[in-house]
């Protein structure tokens, strides 16, 4: 015995309905494992609550209706090595992607710095020391002439 949407409504007060309402077809179809767990939960303890105050049965089988429609969508402890698995490939894909960004962005690095040791050496400069300074800090021969340093190339944050 299903109970219309228009009768749950009528017998539930805002709070509970607000919560109810995504038991229901279309809602309960979008609706995620954890998010059908978290709504159960919640009318699991309207439910306790009604029934610990033996309070009205249309009321009692409303939320037992409900709970039954989102238990269905929380998988079983047996999905959970499923779920372990999952987890463990999105784990090793994070990983995967974190690795490839490092490696990028020692490239990018060393990329810099050859180009600025190619600049230095295309200006003539050898004296190793004002190099370093200069790579250190930034400084570029651009700078020094009293223009507005545009920055490094690569320097952007991706």
């Amino acid at each position: 015995m299903s109970i219309s949407l228009e009768d749950a409504q009528a017998l539930c007060s805002e709070t509970e309905w607000k919560t109810l309402i995504h038991s229901y077809p279309p809602k309960i179809s979008d609706l995620a494992p954890s998010a059908a767990k978290k709504h159960g939960n919640r009318i699991r303890k309207f439910l306790s609550k009604e029934e610990s105050a033996e309070g009205d049965k249309k009321r009692i089988a409303v939320f037992s209706e409900a709970l039954e429609r989102l238990d269905a969508l929380v998988p079983d402890k047996a999905d959970k090595a499923k779920l372990e698995a999952r987890r463990e490939k999105e784990k090793a894909a994070r990983e995967r992607i974190k690795s490839v960004k490092d490696k990028r962005s020692d490239v990018r690095d060393r990329l810099l710095k050859k180009a600025e040791e190619e600049k230095a050496e295309k200006e003539g400069t050898t004296d190793g020391k004002s190099d370093k300074k200069a790579a250190a800090s930034g400084v570029s021969g651009v700078k020094q002439s009293g223009k507005r340093s545009q920055g490094k190339i690569g320097s952007r944050k991706v």
